[in-house]
């Protein structure tokens, strides 16, 4: 049974010193409401949009029906219609007034307590979004990060497509809801903590057996956006775990984290990304007050950047990703700290995604939690490379990447983790032309040059013809060297730094 409810009404009504009231039960979908009527505020609004009375319903004894009393405010010429707040998931019904709408007359009386008018409504069609599980079984791995497309909803009334009963199951299942705040146990367990699952929030979960899981309701409808928790005293500083609302796939406005193939960490995902229905994500607020937002329509934007996707075997367990591209970084964060990663140190901090410049080289980090051998391999979104390398420090193996994305290598728990370093010049490093890598001279070119390196004597070290772009060896030491790009009439010059 439903208490009555004693949550402050949603809107707020206006004042006028004209009034008119009258009683009135609801109806959805042809269904009058009884104790879920408990739940739903009504509101009425005037034709300028003005609320002019909201209000809860009070059961009336003598009928045993949810009987809302509307004393609604006014003057003459004023036109009403009537809107559903449902409180249970906090947003508004996507539901259509069927009745006429109401004209104001000074202190008419309209039905009584006995014989009230009734309010009806249609709203959305429910559906059941179905979600596959596949089980752990006796094994490790297969956690999902869920979240709900109908609004707030009981754990208990998650059923299962195959099957009785719901979401927890009794041959085993994980329920957790993240708290950053909570520090070393930032994991609250559904067993003691009995949470719903809310829109715009995500959750973790597995179950011992393959499921399916059945979200029935009406879908989400709201705005998508939801504020983000920012606490500068936890360990997961800044890092919400959220969830796509919407009953389809939806686009995110910062980078994200979802989980990798295998179930059994987070990974980052291309900035601007897409999150599919029923997923959550983790997001990171760098300072109080930042929100995030899904949306079912596409940015407009599309982002620069290049994946750095490490796989074990046949799944992909980690990414780090380098923009190119004004936009938010991404710091490293994983569920188990002892996982296989991979990841960029810059100033003393690791992330996962982070802003690169036109051309350059960029530290890359990976650790193993166990022996074995691993894959990189390397994607780009809109962005052309002159040049890209990955030097392997351990080996000194130098991969043309733009000839073969992908590497393999060997690894033990025990390396160091400045494994890798990248070496790259994007197709659009038009002022910059060189820089300095591993005792290279590395030069962004087109066509057929004269390069020439000359030192802070005014000596000139190389003077050599390239065909587009080079890797040039000079015995340089540390020091300032100007280089020369001649093209016909056309001269490029830069100083570049040796350390």
């Amino acid at each position: 049974m439903f208490a009555q409810k004693a949550t402050p009404t949603h809107w707020t009504s206006v004042n006028d010193e004209n009034n008119m009231t009258m009683y009135a039960v609801l109806v959805l979908d042809g269904v009058e409401q009884y104790e879920d009527a408990l739940n739903y505020e009504i509101g009425v609004f005037d034709q300028y949009g003005d609320c002019r009375c909201a209000k809860f319903p009070k059961k009336k004894n003598n009928t045993g029906r949810y009987v809302y009393t509307l004393t609604i405010k006014g003057h003459d010429g004023l036109v009403y219609n009537f809107r559903i707040w449902d409180h249970t998931i906090d947003m508004e019904l996507e539901a259509t007034f069927l009745g006429e709408p109401l004209e104001f007359e000074n202190n008419a009386l309209i039905g009584s307590g006995n014989n009230p008018e009734s309010l009806e409504f249609t709203t959305g069609a429910a559906s059941g979004f179905e979600l596959p599980i596949t089980g752990y079984g006796e094994g490790t791995g297969n956690w999902y990060l869920i979240a709900s497309p109908v609004g707030t909803v009981n754990p208990t009334d998650v059923t299962l497509k195959v099957g009785e009963g719901n979401m927890l199951n009794e041959n085993g299942y994980d329920l957790f809801f993240f708290d950053q705040s909570q520090n070393e146990e930032e994991w609250r367990n559904y067993v003691l903590s009995n949470f719903q699952l809310e829109p715009g929030k995500g959750y973790l979960y597995a179950n011992h057996d393959d499921v399916t899981l059945v979200f029935n309701g009406t879908a989400y409808t709201g705005t998508g956006t939801f504020d983000l928790v920012y606490d500068a005293d936890a360990n997961a500083t800044g890092f919400n775990l959220v969830g796509n609302p919407f009953g389809d796939v939806a686009y995110v406005d910062r980078p994200f984290y979802t989980m990798n193939e295998g179930g059994t960490d987070i990974m980052s995902e291309s900035t601007t990304g897409t999150v599919p229905a029923m997923t959550g994500i983790f997001v990171q607020a760098t300072e109080e007050g930042e929100n995030v937002t899904f949306s079912t329509e596409a940015p407009g934007d599309k982002i620069s950047s290049l994946a750095l996707n490490l796989s074990s075997g046949r799944n992909v367990i980690d990414r780090a990703i380098v923009r190119f591209d004004e936009g938010l970084q991404l710091n490293k964060f994983q569920l188990n700290p002892n996982s296989t990663k991979v990841y960029i140190p810059v100033d003393n901090e690791d992330f996962a995604v982070v802003r690169g410049e036109s051309m350059g080289e960029m530290p890359v980090n990976f650790k193993a939690e166990s022996n074995g051998n691993y894959t990189l391999s390397f994607t780009n979104e809109n962005v052309e490379f002159a040049y890209l390398h990955l030097i392997d420090n351990m080996n000194g193996n130098d991969v043309d990447l733009l000839a073969n994305p992908t590497y393999s290598f060997d690894a033990l728990t025990t390396d160091y983790a400045s494994r890798f370093k990248l070496v790259f010049a994007t197709g659009n490093a038009d002022d910059d032309f060189a820089f300095f890598s591993n005792g290279n001279f590395i030069i962004n070119n087109e066509g057929n040059a004269m390069l020439q390196v000359v030192d802070v004597t005014g000596r000139i070290l190389k003077n050599e013809t390239i065909n587009g772009c080079a890797s040039v060896n000079v015995n340089a030491a540390p020091g300032v060297y100007m280089l020369r790009l001649i093209n016909g009439d056309n001269m490029k010059v830069q100083k570049v730094v040796v350390k």
